[in-house]
């Protein structure tokens, strides 16, 4: 029963890819049955694997008609919970012994000479890792490309990027440092405005191809190597051409093209 102002829980309309069911709903079952974690996601890649016609959609498209499939089939999808964590200050001790041990490594990992790698215990950015970015990555393009031509970088109010150490670094080399203000990411930050987002998304379609590659029929999900991750992050840079990077300066009115 229904009427205005009232909402009825039901199955929705029909789904539009029933010659599925038993390839994705089946399967969701014995997975559930076996103990194994389900995902709208990982229903997804499995319909891309068995069906072409699928895997030929939008991606945005499938998530919706994989949630259509499995509420007419009143398949619950939930999100489990996790373990409880190790006490913070136990979590930290750890993590900060394994950087002891990982920094030295990670930071000879080189892929092709075009990517460099470090880390950091809370996955983020600090004032050692803004360093040695200044050393792998700013110094060698400054002696390849600025060819005497004075430089400029513009980083926005993140901590790390304005400390004492990381001004004189950029001093000693001779690189003026200019502070986007706070709250203007939209109007004069190029990187975000135009290139994150085609870059995140080229690494998701090769992550997205990689998933789809595997074939598992069941288990949990694997976790790529780092060898993968590394190729697909130089692969989806590699990808990202001059224009995208020219648009995202015009649209923020930075452009720097003398022809404009």
């Amino acid at each position: 029963m229904s009427s205005k102002g009232n909402k009825t829980l039901g199955k929705g309309k029909k789904s539009s890819i029933t010659h599925l069911e038993e390839h994705i709903i089946g399967w969701a079952l014995e997975l559930r049955e076996a103990g194994i974690g389900i995902s709208y996601c990982r229903l997804q890649v499995r319909a891309c694997q068995v069906d072409e016609n699928f895997r030929s959609k939008p991606k945005e498209q499938q998530y919706h008609m994989i949630r259509r499939l499995c509420m007419s089939n009143e398949l619950v999808v939930r999100r489990g919970t996790n373990v409880a964590q190790d006490p913070p200050q136990q979590a930290i001790d750890q993590a900060r012994e394994w950087l002891e041990e990982i920094r030295p490594f990670i930071r000879s990992i080189h892929l092709a000479n075009q990517l460099a790698l470090c880390c950091q215990p809370a996955a983020w950015q600090d004032n050692e890792n803004m360093l040695m970015w200044i050393d792998e990555c700013l110094v060698p393009h400054i002696q390849q490309r600025a060819d005497g031509a004075p430089v400029v970088l513009f980083l926005d109010h993140f901590r790390c990027h304005y400390t004492d150490t990381v001004k004189a670094k950029l001093d000693s080399i001779g690189v003026q440092l200019k502070l986007i203000p706070k709250g203007c990411t939209s109007v004069v930050q190029p990187i975000d405005v135009g290139v994150n987002k085609p870059f995140k998304d080229r690494i998701k379609s090769l992550w997205w191809a990689w998933m789809i590659g595997l074939g598992e029929d069941g288990g949990n999900i694997p976790t790529p190597s780092r060898e993968d991750v590394q190729h697909w992050v130089v692969e989806a840079w590699n990808s990202i051409g001059a224009h995208i990077i020219q648009n995202a300066w015009r649209k923020t009115d930075l452009s720097f093209f003398p022809e404009e």
